[in-house]
Order: C-alpha cells, then sequence, then structure tokens
C-alpha cells in the first residue's frame, strides 16, 4: 500500500496552505498536526482516487490502506483512510470492525472530530446493517483510549430510531426500525460512560443522551432523574439542552461543597 499512501502524502504536500491549517486550529485544544488542504480540493481529490484505485483494491485494500494513513501524524492523511474504508459501506462485512479497533487501541484517533466521523460515517454503519451490534462495542466502554469511550457512546445515537447521524447532528438516509433498540436497552448501555471523568467522553455522552431525548423525552427524562446523582455536569448539561427551560431545574445536579 505504500506507493498509494505517497500519493496521498504527496499531494496533501503539494496544497498544503498554513492559512487554512491555522484557521480551524482554534477547534481543536488537545492537539491539531494539518497540512491545510482545501477542503473542496480534498474532497474532489478523494473521489477522484475511490474512482480509480477501487478495482486494484477492494475492500481489504481499503481497509490496509487506511491502516496505513492512521498511522501518520497529519489531520487530512487519518482523514483521507477513514472515509476511504466509510465509502466502501455497501462491502462492509465482519473485518472492518478489528482494524477500526486497531486504529483506536494504538492511539490513532487523537481529536474528536476523526473520533465523530468514525462513529457517524463508519460505526454507526455497521451496526445499522447488521454485521456488528452494541455487544462488540461492550470493551469499548471502558478502554484506556479516550476516544473509544467517546466512539462507544456516539455510535449508539444511530440505533436510536433506525437511522444514522452525520457529525453535523442531522439523520442520514432512510429509517430502518429493524436495527432500532429499545430506549431502555440504549440508556443503559450508556450509563457506565455517564461519570467518565475525561471530558471529551463527556461531550460525547451527552450528545447521545441529547438525541434519545429529542426521539424519546419522556423515557429519557424519568431515567436521567433517576441516575442524576452519578451523572457529570457537562454530560447532563448536553442532555438537557433542549429540553423546556421550566423543567430544567429538576436536572441541575447540586455542586459538592468544598471542605
Amino acid at each position: 500500500m505504500g506507493s498509494y499512501a505517497e500519493e496521498v502524502r504527496a499531494f496533501c504536500r503539494a496544497n498544503a496552505d498554513a492559512d487554512i491549517a491555522a484557521k480551524y486550529a482554534r477547534f481543536f485544544v488537545e492537539g491539531y498536526d494539518p497540512w491545510g488542504v482545501d477542503s473542496k480540493l480534498l474532497e474532489k481529490q478523494r473521489q477522484q482516487w475511490l474512482d480509480d484505485w477501487d478495482d486494484a483494491l477492494g475492500l481489504d485494500g481499503w481497509l490496509e490502506l487506511a491502516d496505513e494513513l492512521t498511522a501518520g501524524e497529519k489531520y487530512e492523511e487519518i482523514s483521507f483512510g477513514i472515509s476511504f474504508v466509510a465509502a466502501r459501506r455497501e462491502r462492509f462485512d465482519g473485518t472492518v470492525l478489528p482494524h477500526v479497533t486497531g486504529w483506536l487501541e494504538r492511539g490513532r484517533v487523537r481529536n474528536w472530530a476523526h473520533a465523530d466521523v468514525l462513529a457517524c460515517d463508519l460505526i454507526q454503519a455497521l451496526l445499522l446493517d447488521g454485521h456488528n451490534s452494541l455487544a462488540d462495542l461492550e470493551l469499548w466502554k471502558t478502554a484506556a483510549d479516550k476516544y473509544q469511550r467517546r466512539v462507544a457512546a456516539t455510535s449508539a445515537m444511530a440505533l436510536l430510531e433506525g437511522v444514522m447521524i452525520n457529525a453535523g447532528g442531522r439523520p442520514v438516509g432512510d429509517k430502518i426500525p429493524a436495527r432500532a433498540v429499545p430506549i431502555r436497552e440504549l440508556l443503559a448501555y450508556v450509563q457506565p460512560l455517564v461519570n467518565d471523568d475525561i471530558k471529551q467522553v463527556q461531550q460525547g455522552v451527552g450528545w447521545f443522551l441529547k438525541k434519545a431525548w429529542e426521539a424519546f423525552p419522556d423515557d429519557t427524562e424519568a431515567w436521567l432523574l433517576e441516575h442524576k446523582a452519578e451523572i457529570k455536569p457537562l454530560v447532563m448539561r448536553t442532555a438537557i439542552e433542549k429540553v423546556p427551560k421550566d423543567r430544567k431545574a429538576a436536572f441541575r445536579i447540586p455542586r459538592k461543597k468544598s471542605r
């Protein structure tokens, strides 16, 4: 896969723009190392490679190329790796999740943006298409890597109503009711994550709970009140973002008094 990966990197080096790189740095407090390639140019070239290389690579080849690209340091090459695989959803099988697990366990996902694209464009598809289930992500909830724990929560959003939720929070495609999971089961699935100490995980769990409230407000509110004592404040604030103001007071978590 070296020649394909090197072509990706050569393209990025040739189209690097320091001004574009600096423009988006403020959104990545955990670190950001891009070339600064224009997003429209990047997407155009991505589609060209998908067309040109597909016959030679197939799903196994795309996965191997993604393994190599996600091992890189630059933001764009990791983005290319994830998006190349996500674009081949129609060929997904049981070989995809082990590759993705490896990327996370090796710390190759190093920011919230890649974590959310991975969850929304790739893991959600595996769940909805029946290649994997939440049981396959169970160990992710206690993983050492914070982004692996975040993805464990955000991937479950697709199972609220059987429809993928993109990284912008919007539904994508048609609903697949057979793939939806009962709301109480989904809430029980994320429960171990509601008191995670890491901000990036809390944000992801809160996002899931906010989408759960949008789909099932009564069930979600009852569950939030039942577990209020164990839920981190940031998780709760995000979860109740769209709850009417006159009901938000019931969900407030009292601050612990300092001694």
